[in-house]
């Protein structure tokens, strides 16, 4: 079932000064427009749907399931349900031939001709905001080594502490595979998520802008994922997209040139690492959802002590 939610009365409400204290009542927030939660989701900014007060919407429908449904009878665009503006759909981007560099809302070009000095701010599909330094961890691995080291560890990346923590431990494994045979190495993409209209990252509250010279520093790949509220498109969905960003990019650099008669290399294996460190609902609904994406899921911080976080060597 749904819910409906005011979160930004809500909020108001919680911000009100308490006459008690001397401080007066606050003048009356402005209301907001009603949003819809499923009561069964993760309280984020990720799960909130806008509402549509629009006669020709159904409640609860965005722009995605008009867009699907547009594909499917074959049209080149459709007419957004919130600003009545025209837009182009899949089909005709893919009839155009290529990445216009614009940023899209429907581009299935994973934004290859956006500028990188302004795919942060442009991009409405999930693409790499950042390669990498160099080649080491999208590269092709060298002939010696095994198919396991075509996998491909995906870590979702919010700017902030734990995250980081998280960085540490998939590179002390990284270490670790290198230095046993048994155990090839992996490559290492960072995802983030973050609202489409304000460019900002749920919880963190920081610009993705951030969080991409956080990647420049650390010379990690990054994957931003633009959330946009109001699509109705499913959040478990917008990550499927984002992966297979990650998939595509290092199947292109396993498929090198080879002999005809060579079988081509199987598609990479990819695992998701989050920094959770101890709450179990989060893990609960991510082990039940995101487990659909056909990955394996790791948490490497689940249950760590706290001093013995502090004191990461």
């Amino acid at each position: 079932g749904w819910a409906k939610v005011d979160i930004m009365s809500a909020l108001a409400e919680m911000a009100r000064p308490n006459p008690a204290g001397g401080g007066g009542d606050a003048p009356a927030a402005k209301k907001k427009t009603p949003m819809l939660l499923p009561s069964d989701a993760i309280h984020d900014i990720e799960d909130l749907v806008p509402s549509s007060s629009s006669g020709g919407t159904p409640r609860g429908e965005g722009f995605a399931a008009l867009h699907e449904r547009a594909c499917d009878a074959g049209e080149m665009h459709y007419a957004d349900p919130e600003t009545g503006y025209i837009v182009f759909t899949e089909l005709a981007h893919k009839k155009r031939g290529k990445c216009c560099g614009s940023g899209c809302r429907h581009c299935p070009y994973d934004h290859e001709n956006v500028k990188a000095d302004q795919k942060a701010g442009r991009i409405s599909q999930p693409a790499f905001l950042y390669e990498g330094e160099g080649e080491e961890f999208l590269s092709t691995p060298p002939p010696s080594s095994s198919a396991g080291s075509r996998d491909v560890k995906v870590l979702f990346f919010s700017g902030g502490k734990d995250s980081f923590l998280a960085i540490r431990s998939v590179f002390r494994q990284r270490l670790m595979a290198d230095e046993n045979e048994t155990k090839p190495p992996f490559s290492l993409v960072l995802l983030t998520t973050f609202d489409a209209s304000s460019r900002i990252i749920a919880h963190q509250e920081i610009h993705i802008d951030t969080v991409v010279r956080q990647a420049r520093h650390l010379g990690l790949p990054l994957v931003g994922v633009p959330i946009h509220r109001g699509s109705s498109e499913r959040y478990v969905d917008r990550i499927r997209r984002a992966l297979d960003v990650v998939r595509r990019r290092r199947f292109a650099s396993l498929s090198a040139p080879s002999p005809s008669s060579a079988p081509p290399p199987p598609p990479p294996r990819v695992t998701l690492v989050f920094g959770d460190l101890h709450l179990a609902h989060i893990r609960e609904w991510r082990d039940g959802e995101l487990s659909r994406l056909n990955c394996d899921l790791e948490y490497p911080l689940w249950n760590v002590p706290y001093p013995a976080l502090m004191n990461d060597p």
